[in-house]
């Protein structure tokens, strides 16, 4: 079957021609290349016959001479079509009728298009359509065949049912046509040309007419050779594919059609460019609104200060920068780093003095000359300024053109395609981003900020808590004069709200503390409860390192994180008592606050277990707990013998997160890339990756999107195939609230459901000159709808 594919894409790719259906591409159904498509432009209108049925009134002659017009230029090209009929003819949305489907195409002479004319002679057929010769045994479609199917279709188009005993329902002119195709002997049928020179009499012509010679491609000696090197032994079409890119039958395209040629390079591209092993990238290459804005050699300095030529492509999303290779006769593009996305590059100079190159290029002797560098800045991976180099200065002006025009469209595409927007919180600053749009008046928080935390209070209204390395604050949501500092803590990390037990857990100094929240935001004047001492969680000595809150077989637990000895982590899971909280101390309890003994204890202990390694996060689960820790997560064990190079990645990476997506597939999150698991945790797809654009400090989920925090950037992917949906660049991004929350009360439920992950981030008063003063404010994640 692949044969089969190959051999029609052999003939179809190499046809131009306006009454001849333009060829794409090929495309792959899967990753190991046996299931394919042959890509050819969409027909509205479908074929001939379905057509006029719908349309009876349309006239009909003019797709006559459409087809009598391809039909020609095939036979001045030696190819014979071998299943003409009217549901091989389409019909384009301007009304020209298009020859298709080449699947039985046989070429009738080498010196054409460079394939013998034995090879793989297809004896298929569709009977009705078929001349009496080719009722015989052995017998094989000619020119005249393809003549007398030429006639049917004419009767088609008149009658709908192909006969040769009957021309009723024909004007007199057509009927000698057609009779003439119908001939009995082949030799007594009508030519390609002698058929339009007929219909040429009966008053028929289109402007669309072309001849061999100027639909001869400069290149087709180069296919006859590769023609005969394979065209009997294909088994993978790429090498078709790309042989017709290389020797120009895919781009020999009018302005008309450059869509066309847009299409083919992009499928190119598509299945020929190549990254690292165990590394795969998403370019989105096939997706309808792609599109290819540059190419172009370029040179890059090596370390030893040689020179490395490479060909780089612009497309409207990335910049990739590749070396050519040559493998068993088809042309690679070995990607030289991860592609470079569109939205964190900037060109910085376009203007440095050009430089002498007197070395060698891929360890070929080098041309004495010039080179005209430039160079590129990227926020993501590209650690450094990157340095390329052209070839001249025009071809230097050609690419800053390309460039500044691609990261501009780039730019306002990002904008207007938003999946999120940004509401400011609390800041300390009047200078913001005319893109942002504040709902909050000035406010000032001393320290860094490291967390907060939206929460409910018993009044309805929506409150948040901020913390940072000189308190906590706590104020409405969207009123910054009303935040006040409360507990008089220092250096908070983490901060969490157990709504519906009326609990403010902080941690502060390595020490996790439980306020009452009624101590935080009294809602009674004079109320006994706001006089409440905090507890402490921790007995002994040892600072928590984390903590987080989750539900598990219906009970609401805390488990906090404690070095234990060497390397071991140990973890405490307790759970909080109902009906203790808020109650007056009257006796010693087993978890106390270490400097006032005799309380009642608001919580017990649940369980303590230790991992033997240095953890960073713990994520519950349905009926278990994943531990995020040096090794990888605990729960979850990428087998080393399905990839080894994947199980050393999990290694040596952060783990950031573990997120279910579906009934079937998990989400793990790393810092430098994700990976798509099973129930059993068995990586779930072919490629099975995301690779991130930047190193992530944090993950968050916020379905359908896993958002990714860089110290200079955030980053969203759709979770259903990690497609980047959105870019928000800053400086000294921090998420402080990850979306995490339980322990509220059902009443409350579409108020949380609705909150949105929290965000801090650097701002500089003075636009960020030497003398400006940076500080901070805290927003709100929106999703772009309810922006």
């Amino acid at each position: 079957m692949l044969k089969l594919c190959a051999r029609e894409a052999i003939v179809w790719g190499q046809l131009h021609h306006p009454n001849i259906i333009p060829f794409y591409g090929i495309y792959y159904l899967n990753s190991d290349k046996k299931r394919v498509c042959l890509v050819a432009p969409w027909q509205e209108n479908g074929n001939i016959v379905t057509y006029l049925q719908k349309n009876p009134d349309t006239p009909r002659k003019q797709y006559c001479y459409d087809v009598a017009n391809g039909l020609d230029y095939l036979h001045n090209l030696n190819i014979i079509h071998g299943d003409l009929k009217g549901l091989n003819v389409l019909i384009t949305a301007t009304g020209t009728a298009y020859i298709t489907d080449f699947g039985l195409s046989v070429i009738r002479s080498s010196k054409t298009l460079g394939a013998t004319a034995t090879n793989g002679i297809a004896l298929g057929r569709t009977e009705r359509w078929a001349s009496p010769e080719l009722m015989e045994e052995e017998s094989r479609a000619t020119k005249a065949s393809d003549v007398w199917a030429f006639g049917c279709v004419c009767f088609e188009l008149g009658k709908y049912e192909p006969s040769p005993t009957s021309t009723d329902g024909v004007d007199e002119a057509m009927k000698g046509l057609i009779s003439w195709c119908w001939s009995i002997e082949p030799k007594n049928r009508p030519t390609g040309m002698q058929i339009l020179e007929n219909l040429k009499q009966q008053g028929l012509a289109t402007s669309q007419s072309i001849s061999e010679d100027s639909t001869e491609v400069p290149n087709r000696r180069s296919f006859q050779d590769f023609m005969r090197h394979h065209s009997d032994d294909i088994t993978d079409l790429s090498v078709v594919q790309t042989a017709l890119m290389e020797c120009g039958f895919l781009e020999q395209v009018g302005p008309s059609e450059a869509v066309t040629e847009q299409k083919a390079a992009l499928l190119k591209y598509h299945s020929s460019i190549v990254f690292a092993p165990g590394k795969y990238y998403e370019l989105d290459l096939l997706n309808d609104s792609r599109s290819l804005i540059h190419t172009g050699k370029l040179f890059f300095q090596t370390e030893n200060e040689g020179w490395m030529e490479l060909f780089v492509l612009l497309l409207d999303n990335y910049l990739i920068l590749t070396e050519v290779k040559l493998r068993d006769r088809v042309y690679e593009y070995h990607a030289t780093q991860r592609p470079l996305f569109l939205g964190l590059l900037s060109p910085i100079t376009f203007n440095s003095p050009p430089v002498s190159r007197s070395t060698t290029i891929n360890g070929q002797p080098d041309i004495q000359g010039f080179l005209y560098p430039f160079t590129i800045c990227h926020a993501g991976r590209l650690a450094e300024p990157c340095v390329l180099y052209a070839e001249s200065a025009q071809s230097r002006t050609n690419w800053q053109m390309k460039l500044e025009g691609a990261l501009n469209l780039k730019k306002e595409a990002m904008e207007s395609n938003r999946v999120f927007g940004i509401e400011i919180l609390i800041q300390q600053i009047s200078l913001i981003p005319e893109s942002i749009t504040s709902t909050s008046n000035l406010s000032y928080i001393e320290g860094k900020v490291t967390c907060s935390v939206p929460f409910v209070g018993k009044d309805g209204m929506t409150y948040l808590a901020v913390g940072s390395t000189e308190g906590v604050w706590v104020g409405l949501k969207h009123d910054p004069r009303s935040v006040q500092c409360v507990p008089h803590v220092w250096k908070v990390t983490q901060c969490a709200v157990l709504e519906v037990f009326g609990l403010f857990l902080v941690l502060a100094e390595g020490i996790l503390f439980a306020y009452y929240l009624e101590t935080l935001i009294p809602m009674q004047p004079n109320s006994p409860l706001a006089t409440v001492d905090p507890q402490c969680l921790n007995p002994g000595d040892r600072e928590v390192q984390f903590f987080t809150v989750g539900m598990m077989h219906n009970r609401t637990l805390i488990i906090y994180m404690t070095k234990g000895e060497g390397n071991d982590s140990e973890f405490h899971a307790i759970e909080p008592v109902a009906g203790n909280i808020g109650r007056r101390p009257t006796a010693n309890s087993s978890i106390s606050w270490r400097w006032h003994k005799n309380k009642i204890s608001w919580f017990r202990q649940y369980r303590d277990f230790i991992i033997p390694s240095e953890c960073y996060d713990l994520i519950f689960l349905e009926a278990r707990i994943a531990i995020l820790c040096q090794k990888g997560l605990s729960s979850v064990t990428i087998p080393v013998t399905q990839d080894s190079r994947l199980a050393q990645r999990c290694e040596s990476c952060r783990p950031l997160g573990m997120f279910r997506i579906n009934e079937e597939e998990f989400l793990l999150c790393y810092s430098e890339f994700g990976l798509y698991i099973n129930r059993h945790g068995d990586p779930s797809r072919v490629n099975c990756t995301i690779e991130w654009e930047g190193a992530a400090n944090a993950v968050a989920l916020h379905m359908p999107y896993i958002v990714l925090f860089n110290s200079q950037f955030i980053e969203f992917r759709h979770t259903d195939d990690g497609h980047l949906a959105q870019i928000i660049i800053g400086d000294d991004i921090r998420c402080s609230w990850d979306g995490r929350c339980y322990g509220w009360p059902e009443t409350n439920d579409a108020i949380y459901r609705q909150l949105g992950i929290q965000v801090v981030m650097n701002s500089s008063q003075l636009g960020g000159s030497p003398d400006s003063t940076v500080s901070q404010h805290v927003f709100e994640l929106v999703p772009a709808e309810h922006h």
